[in-house]
C-alpha cells in the first residue's frame, strides 16, 4: 500500500507524510486534484488489493488509514 501512495508521491500529485503504520497523509498542492486522488485511491486499495480504508478529507489533505488488509 505504501508503494502506492509513494508512486503518487513521484508522479507530483501529492508529498507523502506517514504518521505511523497504518496511517498516511497525503499533501496535495491544492484542491484541485484531492476528488480524482481519493476516488482512484479507493478503487485501488477496496477493489484491486483487499485492502478497507478509511480517506478522510481535510484541507489540501488526505488522510488514508488502514482499517483492515483483508488478505491477511
Amino acid at each position: 500500500m505504501e508503494y502506492i501512495l509513494k508512486r503518487l508521491e513521484a508522479c507530483n500529485f501529492s508529498k507523502l507524510r506517514k504518521t505511523s503504520k497504518s496511517d498516511f497523509t497525503l499533501v496535495l498542492g491544492s484542491d484541485v486534484p484531492k476528488k480524482f486522488v481519493k476516488t482512484e485511491l479507493e478503487e485501488i486499495f477496496a477493489a484491486g488489493m483487499g485492502f478497507q480504508v478509511e480517506i478522510k478529507e481535510d484541507f489540501s489533505k488526505l488522510r488514508v488509514k488502514v482499517l483492515h488488509d483483508l488478505n491477511r
